[in-house]
């Protein structure tokens, strides 16, 4: 089963608030590790968690699936995320469990977290932005 990846172009103020350099997203991302996150909505903060799996070369980079879990999110279980990164550039696709959603992230990988920007595939002006901590 290959997966279809969207290529989407955000603010690049908010992709890089944070950064100081960029750095390769393989320095620090490892298969089977979980990683703490933090998702900003237009109204809300969820903090959860997100761990990395099957990664592998691909024509975008390095690509993986991954599972996240929000601890104060309405959604229900566990969704599931797809994406790649090539050098510092970060992208995934995550399906909200149980709202029939899309969600969209595109950041940028630095010495201690990526970070970056999310939207709502079916409602564009539902976006925030994101940290992945390392």
């Amino acid at each position: 089963m290959q997966a279809t990846f969207r290529l989407i172009i955000l603010s690049s103020a908010l992709v890089m608030a944070g950064q100081a350099f960029g750095e390769d997203c393989g320095r620090h991302i490892r298969a089977g590790e979980t990683y703490g996150n933090v998702h900003n909505g237009p109204n809300q903060q969820f903090t959860g968690e997100i761990t990395f799996q099957n990664l592998r070369r691909c024509r975008q980079g390095v690509c993986f699936t991954a599972s996240m879990a929000f601890e104060n999110s309405r959604d229900i279980g566990v969704d599931k995320a797809t994406g790649f990164w090539s050098g510092e550039h970060f992208e995934l696709v995550r399906s909200v469990g149980g709202f029939r959603e899309t969600q969209l992230w595109s950041g940028r990988c630095g010495p201690r977290s990526v970070s970056g920007e999310w939207l709502i595939e079916q409602v564009p002006d539902n976006r925030g932005r994101f940290s992945i901590q390392y």
